[in-house]
């Protein structure tokens, strides 16, 4: 099979030869050995959060920000652009600032433009500061390992396209009250998604404790996560949406 032609955003891929596999989100349609087949182009997904600065400081955007031998990295890879209120934030700069942008007091609003469909390893992890509400738009897949851990979210909606949810996704995020899950059927879950390290202060034995969370799932799955693999740990924190 040869490609003959792929139109707009990637109108300069002809003559592929079959064999490979092939990458085009953007395209709105090819023809395949004089047929045309329709691939329809699907917006990027954003990711929109609110932060609340009570004073004039600095904002923590991004997950950490590793420090390597040769240069500095974003820990997160997930997004191909940021903006805060509107105005583009550059990786270089966040690189620069520890992960941080210079705010104002107030709410400002910050959009993530998603590398795809997941919100990946440490996206938000510990660096968010001031994080009030997060929308994670329909079509994220999955939530990686650490994404929010340390987050001072107190709710979020997680909407039915998630199936899958990486360990410790929401590990020492204590502020974290309400988790609305619209998926009827329960997705995949690593360990210690909703778990902080607990240290008794007299015999100082160390174990991971759930948060004191109410996990809301449609009414008619209830049961079903309530007996998931991994879910079944927060059996009792487990309600309907009301």
């Amino acid at each position: 099979m040869r490609y003959i032609k792929v139109f707009e955003e990637h109108s300069d891929y002809e003559d592929f030869v079959s064999g490979g596999t092939m990458d085009l989100p953007n395209v709105s349609h090819c023809i395949v050995e004089n047929e045309v087949h329709y691939n329809p182009y699907i917006p990027p997904l954003k990711v929109v959060a609110t932060f609340n600065m009570e004073n004039s400081s600095w904002m923590g955007i991004v997950g950490m920000i590793s420090q390597g031998e040769d240069d500095a990295e974003v820990y997160t890879n997930s997004f191909s652009e940021i903006e805060v209120d509107g105005v583009a934030v550059s990786i270089s700069d966040l690189i620069a600032h520890d992960g941080m942008v210079q705010a104002t007091a107030g709410n400002h609003t910050v959009t993530y433009t998603l590398n795809g469909s997941e919100i990946g390893y440490r996206s938000f992890y510990a660096n968010c500061g001031g994080l009030v509400s997060i929308n994670i738009p329909d079509g994220v897949t999955s939530i990686g390992e650490r994404s929010f851990a340390i987050c001072p979210l107190s709710s979020i909606t997680i909407p039915n396209s998630v199936t899958n949810i990486d360990d410790e996704a929401f590990y020492e995020a204590t502020s974290l009250r309400s988790v609305v899950i619209n998926a009827t059927t329960p997705p995949s879950i690593g360990e210690g998604v909703f778990t902080y390290w607990y240290v008794d202060e007299i015999t100082y034995e160390e174990e991971y404790r759930p948060l004191d969370v109410t996990i809301y799932v449609p009414s008619g799955s209830v049961n079903a996560y309530k007996t998931a693999p991994g879910w079944s740990d927060y059996a009792s924190k487990i309600q309907a949406i009301p």
